[in-house]
């Protein structure tokens, strides 16, 4: 379970995030919905340990969250955000690789890159394409897949669907949903 007590944090003197708390349990899909600027991404950012609240606490099963977004992440808690960054000159079949190469010691879910393609017949297709050619639908599945194929106990998803087509969205939907 991820609990989340009392986050406070700011960019500068001025709070953005003030007193949200929040629990999630096993197998349970949260939502975070507020207007621009509310802090849906710094809530997420908090927890991915990008950001360190001034003050609160992030636990995941009783235990407090590594420091370190880097640990955070080998402990099964993964970020998929906003704009589907990827490396431009990597293929999609070197962004699963990679992927499985950082494989987080916590995460009790992980599939592996035939599984992800099977998941994204797209990107089967496309998987000696070079990322710097991907369309915005395609970013986004290939950073899902990236996280699913890392594995992950917590999937911290931020804009999902931002600048996708109305098909692309509703196949990640069904993708996130199954």
């Amino acid at each position: 379970m991820l609990t989340v007590a009392e986050l406070e944090f700011g960019y500068g003197a001025a709070p953005t995030v003030s007193g949200i708390s929040l629990q999630v349990a096993e197998g349970e899909r949260v939502a975070i919905i507020g207007g621009n600027g509310a802090g849906k991404s710094t809530v997420l950012k908090l927890i991915a340990g990008l950001e360190r609240p001034w003050s609160g606490s992030i636990r995941l099963d009783d235990r407090a969250l590594p420091q370190a977004a880097h640990a955070i992440a080998m402990s099964g808690v993964r970020m998929a955000p906003q704009g589907h960054p990827v490396f431009n000159s990597l293929t999609i079949h070197e962004h699963l690789l990679l992927a499985a190469d950082l494989r987080s010691a916590g995460a009790r879910t992980f599939v592996d890159p035939d599984e992800a393609y099977r998941m994204f017949p797209r990107l089967a297709e496309r998987a000696h394409t070079m990322a710097s050619s991907l369309s915005g639908g395609e970013r986004a599945f290939l950073g899902l897949a990236q996280v699913l194929v890392a594995g992950c106990s917590i999937l911290l998803l931020d804009e999902p669907s931002a600048g996708l087509a109305p098909a692309a969205m509703k196949e990640l939907f069904a993708l996130l949903y199954r």
